[in-house]
């Protein structure tokens, strides 16, 4: 359930991403920080595939400039030991 949340987080940043800046372009109007965001995304994506966790993003930075941004003790991967339930409408 965790990895189908984190992937829609991926998918809707990339296409909210590309409406804004399909939108810029039929504006006219000139973007800095959007285009800069989605090739980081895209980036990501290419390197760890079109399913990763939106998280990836975050180890693509560590792994460029070779730091660590998680809290002493966090694991180094995140394990979902929930079971598997149906999904439900809220």
């Amino acid at each position: 359930m965790v990895h189908i949340i984190l992937t829609l987080l991926w998918d809707l940043v990339k296409k909210d991403m590309n409406l804004f800046n399909q939108l810029s372009k039929k504006l006219n109007t000139e973007l800095e920080i959007s285009p800069f965001v989605l090739n980081i995304f895209e980036e990501a994506e290419k390197k760890f595939g079109s399913r990763a966790w939106s998280s990836m993003v975050v180890k693509r930075l560590e792994e460029k400039y070779n730091i660590n941004f998680r809290a002493l003790g966090f694991p180094e991967e995140l394990i979902d030991n929930e079971p598997e339930e149906r999904g439900y409408e809220i």
